[in-house]
């Protein structure tokens, strides 16, 4: 026929889309699903007791290993929220996967809050201090990251404003909450 976009983006063949998303959960019921976001928030707590504060003490082999925790912390999440997203992208009606999407949504917006230290305090080194972390090849795969967090740290907002942010976003939960009264 003749424009081959109708073609292609007909209703019908749009449809019949349907993603074998088994390697990631089975179903948005799949009780792993919560038990993977119950470990995540456990292990963003114990972060948060290891870390804060101490990032001005914190030598190269440390910093390594505070990447990975977030790494094995934020992995995980990335994987749910996924998963999430794509069944809700294979049917915008669905009101369980809607539900879903705020629910993984607002334990980002959680997640992100109690991470904000990580780079606020990374980007209060001192310029010395960060140097001889760079320095150190135990950091090579995370350069990228430091150097980005350091370059920008000018313009970090304090704890309080960050959080006070964070808040008042309309994609949190309590802010719309509150906005609705």
């Amino acid at each position: 026929s003749g424009d081959w976009s109708s073609d292609v983006c007909s209703s019908d063949l749009v449809a019949d889309i349907k993603w074998d998303l088994s390697d990631l959960f089975i179903s948005l019921e799949d009780p792993q699903i919560e038990v993977s976001l119950n470990q995540v928030q456990k292990e963003a707590e114990v972060f948060v007791k290891t870390y804060k504060g101490t990032m001005k003490t914190l030598n190269a082999s440390q910093l390594k290993n505070a990447y990975q925790t977030l790494e094995a912390i934020y992995t995980p999440f990335y994987k749910i929220s996924q998963y999430v997203h794509l069944v809700y992208a294979e049917d915008t009606q669905n009101t369980q996967a809607k539900q879903m999407v705020a629910k993984i949504e607002e334990a980002g917006s959680t997640l992100s809050n109690q991470m904000v230290f990580f780079d606020l305090e990374l980007g209060q080194l001192s310029e010395s201090a960060f140097s001889a972390l760079i320095a150190d090849d135990a950091l090579a795969p995370y350069i990228y990251p430091l150097e980005h967090t350091y370059k920008n740290a000018k313009y970090h907002l304090s704890r309080s404003e960050e959080h006070t942010s964070e808040l008042q976003s309309p994609d949190h939960l309590v802010c719309r909450l509150l906005l609705e009264k």
